[in-house]
């Protein structure tokens, strides 16, 4: 099974102007890690006489995390600015080459830390909730 290091991993933001959808995400520098997280909403039931409960599953729902070390002249790292409705793309592979996988999807900046601990660099950290699915492709759409 093939592995990808997490020193290479890449991702991309563009607030487009405040409007979703409409730009192209640039390289955001200095990215400590992200964490793509996802949650599927289940229900559970059991009438009486059954031996086993039932499960159905229903919508699913995203966030992405991304930790950076806080550089104020890197325009991508501006778009992690609560509310801010921002595009995205994740590169686990760590590479634009042709058929490199790529996550995408368009959400909201829900959250937004900047930590200075005193020792150190200056972090922050941004979160963003996905609005509708993820898109799962390739580098060169295969």
């Amino acid at each position: 099974m093939a592995k990808s290091s997490g020193q290479l991993g890449i991702i991309k933001l563009d607030d487009n102007g405040g409007e979703a959808g409409d730009g192209t995400p640039a390289v955001v520098g200095e990215v400590r890690s992200w964490t793509l997280n996802g949650d599927v909403v289940s229900f559970q039931g059991a009438a009486i006489g059954d031996t086993a409960v039932s499960t159905a599953i229903g919508a699913a729902s995203f966030a992405v995390e991304v930790q950076v070390y806080f550089d104020g002249s890197d325009t991508p790292q501006g778009d992690l600015i609560e509310r801010t409705p921002v595009d995205f793309e994740l590169y686990p592979e760590g590479t634009e080459e042709a058929g490199s996988k790529i996550i995408s999807g368009s959400g909201y900046m829900t959250n937004y830390v900047v930590t200075n601990s005193g020792e150190g660099f200056v972090e922050a950290t941004g979160r963003i909730t996905v609005d509708g699915e993820l898109t799962r492709t390739a580098v060169g759409g295969s």
